[in-house]
């Protein structure tokens, strides 16, 4: 039996790696990050939030015999203090760039990510939330190969 090399899955994989890599970043020191925040509870509190939300993976069409799946995520950037527009956008463009990175980094340790990370969409709410500041949310796919398919 050839052992699982992802045995959390690769939507876990990818999203703690994205979380890691933003809790490394210097742009984000100090930052509260939420981790799938299920309650409106989990982002009401703190100047500057960052947070990950697992949003869909789904089966691609078959390429021949491989099996390819996309991963859809979306991650946001709250901000609450005096230019919270501003400061939403500046850390909504840092993240896109540490999720970039996150991903080939994943790539280059050997995870099967057979495609690039894509910004699919970019909001400024959450389900009619007032986030009791600016938010700039983004939905991004990777899209991957399971090898226990």
């Amino acid at each position: 039996m050839t052992p699982d090399v992802a045995p959390l899955g690769y939507p876990y994989l990818i999203g703690e790696a994205v979380m890691e890599a933003l809790k490394a970043d210097p742009a984000f020191a100090g930052v509260k990050l939420v981790d799938n925040p299920s309650k409106p509870e989990a982002i009401s509190e703190g100047k500057r939030l960052l947070l990950f939300k697992d949003a869909a993976d789904s089966l691609e069409d078959q390429n021949g015999n491989a099996m390819d799946r996309v991963f859809t995520f979306q991650v946001g950037a709250i901000s609450r203090d005096k230019q919270s527009r501003k400061q939403a956008h500046t850390d909504y463009r840092a993240l896109k760039r540490v999720i970039r990175d996150s991903i080939k980094d994943m790539t280059a340790k050997g995870a099967r990510i057979t495609g690039q990370v894509r910004e699919t969409a970019v909001s400024y709410q959450l389900e009619n939330l007032d986030v009791g500041g600016s938010l700039v949310l983004g939905t991004f796919t990777v899209k991957y190969r399971d090898p226990t398919f």
